[in-house]
Formats: C-alpha cells, structure tokens, sequence
C-alpha cells in the first residue's frame, strides 16, 4: 500500500528495505521512491546475506509472488504468504527446505472471488488449503498471518462473511500444536 509505506518511509526513512527484482518488474526504484534510503534489490534464486549467518533465498511462484527463505543460526524460517503451490510442487519444496522451523503463511482470500460458492464452503476450502500447505511442508511451528482485512467496497463487501476468524484459527490451533495464533498486537517469542 503505497500510502503506508510513504508514511512509514517518513518516520524512519534509513530503515533498511528489501526490494525484488526480476526481469519483469523491480521494486527498488518503487521503494527509494516512496523515501526509503536504504534499499536493497534481492534478486531471484540468490543468496543475498543480511548479516553473519543469516541469508535471504527469494523463489518466485507466479506471476509477481514470491517466497522467502530465511536462514538464521536458530533455524530456517520460510515466509510463504500469498503463494499457492499445486500439492506436487509443496512436497518436492518440503524436501528441499527442509527442516522449516517456522512457516509465516497468509489464511484468506485476498482478491474479488467471481464464484458464487457459498461461505462455509470457502472457508472450508482455505482451512483445507491451510493445514494442507502445514502438512506438506512440517514446520516446527506455523504463524498464519497476513490476512487480517476487509472488504469494503459495495462489489466486495460480501465476501468478508466467506473469510477465516481468528476463532476458526483457535479451532485449528486446538487439533495442532503447529500452529501460533497472533491477533493483530500480539507477539510471541519461539
């Protein structure tokens, strides 16, 4: 969001940033745009070292969607928000990956849905889509986030009902110790 991130630019525009670059788009001019000093373009299936022992790997999935693997002392941690890989494709990742100490991995639709599927049927889908994801892959622990919003236009709005709660995912949290629930202010420390 364009808006968020001039504003966060303005109050501490020497924050380091990480930017994509691919050969059909870059973020980095983007983001020295909107005020940020110091940015760094982080290109495709390249190791780009933050500091000593902790690496960014960034693998593109489709269209302008990428993960992030984070090598650290502690562990690996794989941010896999906004990816949807086919079942095939998950386990031959988790067998590269692994082991994943941490999976970060949104929960919710997040563009205009054209169906007309019914709401519980769209939840079921993106619970089944979540635990899926967590099986193929075994982390040690999982945090869903990135999917906390919604929808306000006329056209969107509902859709906000067909969306995965924070309850849902307490439900889910309850049948596996996996998975961390944070809602929006919480911390943890693993």
């Amino acid at each position: 969001h364009p808006e968020t991130l001039a504003k966060l630019a303005k109050r501490a525009p020497h924050i380091t940033v990480l930017a994509n670059r691919s050969p059909n788009f870059s973020m980095e001019g983007r983001m020295r745009g909107l005020g940020f000093e110091s940015v760094i373009a982080i290109d495709e299936r390249v190791d780009l070292e933050l500091a000593e022992g902790i690496t960014v790997h960034r693998i593109p999935t489709a269209g302008i969607d990428n993960m992030l693997v984070i090598e650290t002392p502690e562990g690996r941690v794989l941010n896999y928000n906004d990816c949807n890989l086919p079942r095939r494709t998950l386990q031959g990742l988790s067998r590269k990956l692994a082991p994943i100490r941490l999976l970060l991995t949104n929960y919710n639709h997040a563009g205009k849905l054209y169906t007309q599927t019914p709401d519980d049927e769209v939840r079921g889908q993106l619970r089944d889509v979540l635990t899926e994801t967590v099986a193929l892959l075994a982390p040690e622990r999982v945090i869903p986030f990135a999917s906390t919003h919604f929808y306000r236009t006329h056209e969107s709005r509902s859709q906000n009902e067909s969306m995965l709660t924070f309850d849902d995912l307490d439900r889910l949290a309850a049948d596996n110790p996996r998975f961390v629930v944070l809602r929006v202010g919480d911390s943890v420390e693993l």
